[in-house]
């Protein structure tokens, strides 16, 4: 679902028209211009990229343990990877090779945390709510639970890795390429 989601996003990318495309990057210039003018708290970034990433598994969490957490499961990696595709597709057909040294020092770095965290997160869950169906049973063995619930807690530990990187980095790290990335 995943490498369906970056075909899907990098097709939507692609297929976008002429106007759309130049308001996304009058866009992305706006957003640059003022990355480079203003102060961006880190803290704030960080906290709301925790409790965004935090939302989406917990109820990841919670459908797992019912039929839903197939589902939702699927969409989740269906979404993450269709905003990864259509990103590093539309960067680089924006802005070629400053969107190719964008994506790479500052959509890159936090993506190797995301995506194997996700993917991960998205398995357990699909795998655990199968095996509800399988035992054609509402009833958890609490070592079931507990077991599924660390390893969720793990990999939402590499993903608070990924937040503290996204803020606290890669800002500064845009911030300082927000000069060369706008479009004249």
């Amino acid at each position: 679902m995943f490498t369906f989601g970056i075909a899907l996003g990098a097709l939507s990318a692609k297929g976008i028209n002429y106007t759309e495309k130049q308001e996304l990057v009058m866009y992305l210039n706006n957003f640059f211009q003022v990355i480079n003018k203003e102060n961006t708290n880190s803290f704030i970034i960080f906290l709301k990229l925790l409790k965004n990433n935090f939302i989406i598994i917990f109820i990841l969490w919670i459908l797992s343990l019912t039929y839903l957490g197939l589902i939702f499961s699927n969409l989740v990696s269906l979404f993450k990877g269709f905003i990864i595709g259509f990103n590093v597709a539309f960067i680089l057909q924006a802005f070629g090779m400053k969107g190719f040294l964008f994506i790479l020092l500052s959509f890159l770095p936090q993506n190797l945390f995301y995506v194997p965290a996700y993917l991960f997160i998205c398995s357990f869950s699909f795998v655990y709510s199968l095996n509800l169906i399988k035992k054609h049973s509402n009833f958890r063995n609490q070592n079931d639970v507990i077991g599924y619930s660390f390893n969720i807690l793990a990999l939402f530990f590499i993903i608070f890795i990924g937040n503290i990187l996204e803020s606290f980095v890669i800002t500064k790290i845009i911030k300082a390429l927000s000069t060369y990335l706008v479009i004249q």
